[in-house]
């Protein structure tokens, strides 16, 4: 996850520099992918599979946004994840707290959506037609 956000914030960082998209995910792809397998002289499916992930992520970031982007990472961590409803599993309290995470997550996304917590002062709301302020 740690490594997804320093890739992020690379590539922001030479986009910036290079001010094209294309190339700057051509620059994140070849400086990134040997630098995430972590030898040397990586085997070249490896290699090609860690450029394809770089490559991946830095159009869904280009064209989706950064809340598609974390979303996708955050989907990503949480799939990696050993989940149980097994009481007797000894990973069974990281599994619940994920869980819970994600069901408090969407609870408060659909409360939200639902209009709960509205921010907008009710004077700067807008009243419907023939109907008084």
């Amino acid at each position: 996850m740690v490594l997804a956000v320093a890739c992020t914030f690379t590539f922001v960082l030479i986009l910036k520099v290079v001010r094209d998209a294309r190339l700057a995910v051509v620059l994140l792809a070849a400086a990134a992918a040997p630098a995430m397998t972590g030898i040397m002289h990586p085997p070249p499916l490896e290699l090609l599979m860690l450029v394809t992930a770089v490559v991946w992520g830095s159009v869904l970031f280009i064209r989706f946004g950064l809340l598609a982007t974390a979303a996708v990472l955050l989907l990503r961590f949480i799939v990696a994840l050993p989940l149980t409803l097994d009481v007797h599993a000894w990973f069974f309290g990281s599994s619940f707290a994920v869980i819970c995470l994600v069901i408090g997550a969407a609870a408060y996304a659909a409360f939200i959506a639902a209009g709960g917590g509205a921010t907008t002062p009710r004077a700067y709301q807008t009243a419907a037609i023939g109907e008084p302020r």
